[in-house]
C-alpha cells in the first residue's frame, strides 16, 4: 500500500540521492519548489526514512495515508458482494421486460392491461407464467387478434400478435350506379347492368350512370347489381380561415431534470423535483436499463427533462398567411380525393378579423357510387 509524502529540505537533490542509495523507491516525484518535493512510496519503505531525514536535515510529512482494510471493512465488502450476487441470481428468475410486436390498430396499452390482469407483469416469477394458458385467455379477451404467442427469453417476454382482418361484406342485392357529385362524364365501362350515361354528358349528383334494371321481351323486367367504372371531371371549392394573430412558444432557457429508478412496479425518485416544473413545460422522457459490466440489470432508469416556455402573441404577416393557407388547402384536398388533379388555384384575402383562403380545383376521378334499388 502506497502513501504520498512531502519533503522540505535545503538540498532536495541530496535527499533523492540518499533514497536511491538506500534502495528506497520513490514514484511520481513532483518538485513543488526549490526546497519541496512530493513523492509516493510504500508503507514498508517509509520506516527507513528517519535515518535519511537526520542525515539530510529534512522535514517529512505524510499528505496521503495508505488505505487500510479493517476487519469490519472487509466483512462489509464481502457482505455487499454476497447480497449483490444473491440479488442478481434472484433477478434471473423473474420477468423484467415485455416486448410487443405486430399490433397496429390494437393499442399496446390494451394488450399490456390484459396481460397484467392475467398475472404477466414485470417482477412476476417466471415459473408462474404458463404461455399456453395466457395465449388462450388473451385470445378470448381481445377479439381483434387472430394470433397471439408469448416467448420467454431469460428475463424478457417477447409477445407476437397478428390482428384479425375483417371479412369483406359481399352482397348481390340489386343496385344502380349513380353519380356521387356533379360531373362531366369522360369514360364509362359497364361490366354488369345497362349503361345510361353518355360520354361528354354533364350529369348532376344522384343521376343514374349504370342502371341495374334490365328489360327483355323474353325474360321481362329483371334487376341486377350494376357494376362498372365511370370517370369524369369534377370541380371543387375549398375554403379555410386563419386568424390575424397566433400564440407562440418562447423558451425561457430554464429546464428541470428528474431521474427515477423503476424496479418492477416500484419507482424510486433519485433526483429532481416535479414541483419545480410549471404547467407550461415541454417534457421529454427517456428510459433505459441500468447496466453493469455489459449486463442489463432488471432496473430501468427514467429521465424526464422539462423545458420551460412562455406563450406570447404575434401577428401573422400576409405572405406567411397566404403560404400557410395554400399548403393547408392543398394537403386537405389531396387527401380528400382519389383521382387526378387537373388544375388548382388558391386565392387569399384579408378580412376584418382573419385571413380567408379559397381554392378552386378541377379533377378527373371515379365518380360512381352504389345506390341500392328500393332506397
Amino acid at each position: 500500500m502506497n502513501m504520498r509524502i512531502r519533503v522540505v529540505a535545503a538540498n532536495t537533490e541530496e535527499f533523492l540521492n540518499d533514497c536511491a542509495t538506500a534502495n528506497i523507491g520513490l514514484k511520481n516525484v513532483v518538485k513543488v519548489d526549490c526546497t519541496t518535493v512530493e513523492a509516493d512510496l510504500s508503507s514498508k519503505k517509509y520506516r527507513d526514512l528517519p535515518e535519511i531525514r537526520r542525515k539530510s536535515h529534512s522535514e517529512i510529512r505524510i499528505i496521503r495515508k495508505p488505505v487500510r482494510w479493517t476487519n469490519r471493512g472487509k466483512l462489509g465488502f464481502v457482505i455487499g458482494v454476497l447480497i449483490f450476487a444473491v440479488g442478481l441470481i434472484l433477478s434471473q428468475s423473474r420477468l423484467w421486460a415485455i416486448n410487443i410486436t405486430g399490433n397496429d390498430s390494437v393499442p399496446t396499452a390494451k394488450i399490456m392491461r390484459v396481460l397484467d390482469d392475467l398475472g404477466v407483469f414485470p417482477g412476476v416469477r417466471l415459473d408462474d407464467i404458463e404461455p399456453s394458458r395466457v395465449k388462450n385467455l388473451v385470445m378470448l379477451e381481445i377479439d381483434e387478434l387472430s394470433f397471439f404467442a408469448i416467448n420467454l427469453h431469460g428475463t424478457v417476454a417477447n409477445v407476437i400478435v397478428r390482428e384479425a382482418t375483417p371479412a369483406a361484406e359481399v352482397t348481390s342485392a340489386p343496385a344502380d350506379i349513380v353519380a356521387k357529385r356533379d360531373t362531366l362524364v369522360e369514360k364509362i365501362i359497364v361490366t354488369s347492368g345497362l349503361g345510361v350515361a353518355q360520354k361528354n354528358e354533364f350529369l348532376q349528383k344522384g343521376k343514374v350512370l349504370i342502371s341495374g334494371t334490365l328489360a327483355s321481351a323474353v325474360q321481362g323486367t329483371r334487376t341486377v347489381r350494376a357494376d362498372g367504372i365511370v370517370e369524369g371531371r369534377t370541380w371543387y371549392l375549398y375554403e379555410a380561415k386563419l386568424p390575424l394573430t397566433e400564440w407562440t412558444k418562447c423558451v425561457t432557457g430554464r429546464s428541470f431534470t428528474e431521474k427515477s429508478l423503476i424496479f418492477g412496479k416500484r419507482r424510486i425518485k433519485i433526483c429532481g423535483n416535479s414541483g419545480n416544473c410549471r404547467p407550461t413545460c415541454d417534457k421529454i422522457m427517456l428510459k433505459g436499463n441500468l447496466g453493469l459490466f455489459g449486463i442489463d440489470l432488471p432496473i430501468e432508469v427514467e429521465t424526464i427533462t422539462s423545458t420551460e416556455y412562455t406563450v406570447e402573441s404575434r401577428a401573422i404577416l400576409p405572405d406567411e398567411a397566404a403560404e400557410r393557407l395554400s399548403a393547408f388547402l392543398t394537403d386537405e384536398f389531396r387527401t380528400a380525393i382519389e383521382g387526378e388533379i387537373l388544375s388548382c388555384e388558391v386565392v387569399c384575402a384579408r378580412a376584418s378579423d382573419c385571413y380567408i383562403g379559397r381554392m378552386c380545383a378541377e379533377c378527373r376521378e371515379n365518380i360512381s357510387e352504389i345506390s341500392e334499388l328500393g332506397e
